[in-house]
């Protein structure tokens, strides 16, 4: 039986390391926004939902589908789009995110079943988008933030202005009744949790993130009334007891997160939470009031140590701000991660080992300190760079395949390319991964194998268990193995 809507939408999956399912929070923005103006929506996410999309796609219907992914997941977007085209050729689909965002002519020239790409935030875009379809007009010269064909040409309109009062906007919950499926621990414990976000925008460039371009200066943020009225809702129809903010940085603005943790502590809710914080934006008095409104993590991005290849980041913060930041969360008992990243431009064997002497000082001093390879992202400066240098050739396309079972033995993201250059390239990569992992005892030697082993199997609770231990015994013998 055809089910038939105004519009679909579809969130792609997402695999590797993700354990919990994530609700696509910007979707389901863009969904309750056309729910609330009286389109029927249907909203399907591939992460929770267990039918084929063949299936789906031949079952639930509409003139325009909707849907959204990230670069990691892009080919199976672009597969998505395939067979919504084939189940109905004469729906319109709409591909919208950072991904698209940044790789709108790309897209349109490789992906014919792609009829539009939404750039920039899509809530008023989806919104005309459906306006304009739905009563049969096909002219999209008017709708700004969107790139399409006419003809043999592809357009790209003005950019959108971004949304000044992000309370205007309904609750994403409203439209998805069954957010169970989203309910995860927080780091710090087994606290049942939802996740939300508070603002959108970031001030700063960092070489490697693509937010800058992506919302502009523009820093907007929802008013703390706003925010914990969410969080009640959640905690009454869902009875969560904990809450990740998923904000680049929570505490880029004071005013703001002093606001959530008074309307928290005023109301009482009894809610644990955790967000990530830049250490130039937090001081210990504000850890304080965080740790008393129920914050028990945070997560705060380093990235290096290396004075030479900070220089290079534009993050403008220093090891010293993170160190203090560690010191203060410890004492407040506030677990805090530290996120860092190897191989980004000017990294060479030498501030590598930094990074590995730094960890070894300070590992019990942060619940973790997680480095990882410097993967390249479409709108970021670091694509810029990667394509001067050549680890991104000439013609280089996001929507031609592209999957490194070397890439794939560093970061579960083997679709996304890793920044390489002379003085650290892929020999670097796995050398110093090797010695990050024996650091925190999960590469095993010779002499350690036996009991790394024993525990690894005793960990085991299931075929996939089973399945994730050989994947890991194949990549530590090829490890072992190379020269």
């Amino acid at each position: 039986m055809i089910h038939r809507w105004d519009v679909l939408m579809i969130s792609p999956g997402l695999s590797g390391e993700m354990i919990y399912p994530m609700a696509p929070l910007g979707m389901l923005w863009i969904a309750a926004v056309l729910a609330k103006e009286g389109y029927t929506v249907k909203f399907l996410d591939l992460q929770i939902n267990r039918e084929s999309p063949e299936q789906i796609l031949g079952q639930e219907q509409a003139p325009l589908v909707l849907i959204g992914g990230v670069t990691y997941n892009r080919f199976e977007t672009f597969r998505l789009v395939e067979l919504a085209k084939k189940a109905n050729p004469e729906t319109v689909t709409v591909y919208g995110g950072v991904h698209a965002s940044f790789t709108a002519q790309d897209t349109l020239q490789h992906i014919r079943e792609i009829d539009i790409i939404a750039r920039g935030e899509g809530e008023i875009t989806s919104l005309e988008l459906a306006n304009c379809l739905l009563r049969g007009d096909r002219d999209y010269s008017q709708i700004d933030g969107i790139s399409f064909r006419d003809g043999g040409e592809i357009k790209h309109n003005k950019p959108r202005d971004r949304i000044k009062d992000l309370d205007q906007l309904p609750y994403p919950a409203t439209l998805l009744p069954d957010w169970d499926a989203y309910i995860s621990p927080l780091e710090s414990s087994d606290t049942p949790s939802l996740h939300t976000m508070t603002s959108r925008g970031c001030p700063f460039n960092c070489i490697f993130c693509s937010s800058a371009s992506m919302w502009g200066k523009m820093y907007s943020t929802r008013s703390a009334k706003n925010v914990v009225d969410e969080i009640e809702l959640f905690k009454n129809r869902y009875g969560i007891k904990g809450m990740k903010f998923y904000d680049s940085t929570l505490t880029l603005k004071k005013s703001h997160i002093i606001s959530i943790c008074d309307e928290l502590v005023e109301r009482k809710l009894d809610i644990l939470w955790e967000c990530d914080v830049r250490a130039d934006t937090v001081s210990r008095e504000l850890l304080s009031e965080m740790r008393d409104s129920g914050c028990r993590y945070i997560g705060i991005g380093l990235e290096t140590v290396s004075p030479k290849v900070m220089s290079t980041l534009r993050k403008q913060i220093t090891v010293e701000q993170v160190e203090d930041t560690m010191r203060w969360a410890k004492e407040l008992g506030i677990e805090a991660k530290v996120f860092m990243i190897m191989g980004l431009p000017g990294e060479d064997a030498s501030t590598a080992l930094e990074a590995v002497q730094f960890i070894k000082e300070h590992r019990d001093d942060a619940s973790k300190i997680h480095i990882g390879p410097a993967q390249i992202y479409p709108g970021t400066p670091l694509e810029h760079y990667a394509k001067e240098n050549g680890t991104l050739p000439p013609g280089f396309s996001w929507s031609e395949p592209f999957e490194s079972d070397e890439i794939g033995e560093l970061t579960y993201a083997r679709t996304i390319p890793i920044f390489k250059q002379p003085t650290f390239g892929m020999r670097e990569y796995h050398r110093f991964k090797i010695e990050v992992d024996r650091l925190y005892d999960r590469m095993p030697t010779l002499k350690t194998a036996p009991a790394f082993l024993f525990r690894k199997i005793s960990a085991i609770r299931s075929m996939r268990d089973i399945k994730h231990l050989w994947g890991e015994a194949r990549k530590y013998i090829r490890w072992w193995l190379k020269p």
